[in-house]
């Protein structure tokens, strides 16, 4: 797969395969997959899920007819570990936009559901108080079940992406379409590990004053201690500090 911008198309990404042919490719799979979840927006009124306007053309390299997809740049922040934090800083107001995505996910079977993958749109505040969530790569619709809860090629899945309420929103709606819980507790056990982990490390944070994460490292002389030998005891603590110096610059 190519992911690819432009200097002269500023505000679009373009997506290609490579080596694919004319009408199998994985564009065209990825762009009747656009249609299709576009379609089920529409139908069950999930409002709150966006698709990005894009449009499939062909274009001839070295005789050879290639497909693309140009598709319109969201307002969104790409790194997987800022939407990562979005979706825990933001959980208040993604409730009926994680019950969406649950229900999309159910009515499509789209499998490869990451942080990256469904970033939440800047500034996207409803009248309700609700956020919107970009889909950008929908090509995978093979199972509803490891959208939902994880599961091959270790995917992630909605679960283990929001908080353990949202978690349980999830596991009801599967329930209500049918789709097989029996992978839930597993995966809802493992967010909680993970969420408990988040937060023992922001309390660390906390403690030590760490905001920004360059804060010089500062130590007690007095604590250091390595050895009885006092040339030795010496010689260590010099070490150590012009360490700590090197590292601070």
């Amino acid at each position: 797969h190519r992911v690819f911008e432009l200097d002269t198309a500023p505000k679009l990404i373009f997506k290609m395969d490579r080596y694919a042919s004319i009408g199998d490719s994985p564009a065209n799979n990825r762009y009747q997959n656009m249609i299709r979840a576009q379609t089920v927006i529409r139908t069950h009124q999930l409002g709150l899920l966006v698709i990005p306007h894009a449009k499939l053309f062909t274009v001839n390299i070295k005789d050879r007819k290639q497909e693309i997809i140009a598709e319109k740049k969201m307002d969104i922040n790409p790194f997987q570990s800022a939407q990562e934090e979005y979706f825990q800083v933001h959980a208040d107001s993604l409730n009926e936009t994680v019950r969406q995505l649950a229900l999309f996910i159910c009515m499509t079977g789209y499998s490869d559901v990451e942080w990256r993958n469904n970033p939440i749109l800047n500034n996207s505040l409803d009248e309700k108080g609700n956020r919107k969530i970009a889909l950008v790569d929908i090509e995978e619709m093979g199972s509803s079940a490891d959208g939902l809860f994880g599961g091959a090629f270790g995917r992630r899945g909605l679960v283990r992406c929001v908080n353990e309420e949202q978690g349980k929103i999830v596991e009801n709606v599967a329930k209500e379409h049918g789709v097989s819980t029996f992978s839930f507790a597993d995966s809802h056990s493992q967010r909680k590990e993970e969420l408990e982990d988040v937060r023992k490390l922001k309390e660390y944070y906390a403690r030590e004053k760490i905001t920004l994460g360059n804060e010089p490292i500062q130590v007690d002389e007095s604590i250091l201690s390595f050895s009885t030998d006092t040339e030795k005891e010496k010689t260590l603590k010099e070490l150590t500090l012009k360490l700590i110096e090197e590292l601070n610059t």
